[in-house]
């Protein structure tokens, strides 16, 4: 990050946020969480970011803290996050979170009406079996 110092904030955002938009396909998100931690240090309210590392920490095993992330992203309107945390309620996260179908469906149903894809396939499968 020494490299970025010397520049303002809004260029040392656009700079950050380039390098987790732009990373190589085969790269983890996981290899640039010091940008997304970066990003967020100045921004604490990006919904994507906030659910990039809500990803990170699921994939991590850090299951309260990625709840708290997905949580406050799909609170500020991330469809994909809003997707994410309510499959987390729907499903539950043994011993984190008891399964909740009625808030789940409540985030789904969010993000579909956002456009989210897989919450509109999620929704229907749902509606199939009920």
């Amino acid at each position: 990050m020494a490299l970025l110092d010397d520049i303002d904030i809004s260029e040392k955002l656009d700079a950050l946020k380039g390098i987790v938009n732009n990373r190589n396909k085969s790269q983890s998100l996981v290899e640039v969480l010091p940008e997304i931690e970066a990003i967020l240090r100045i921004t604490p309210t990006d919904s994507r970011i906030l659910g990039y590392r809500a990803w990170i920490r699921f994939h991590q095993g850090q299951f309260p803290e990625g709840l708290k992330d997905y949580s406050a992203a799909a609170e500020l309107g991330d469809a994909y996050s809003q997707y994410q945390y309510g499959q987390q309620l729907f499903y539950g996260v043994p011993p984190s979170l008891a399964p909740n179908r009625n808030q789940g469906l409540l985030w789904i149903t969010k993000a579909a009406e956002q456009g989210d894809e897989r919450a509109k396939q999620f929704l229907r499968q749902v509606g199939e079996k009920q």
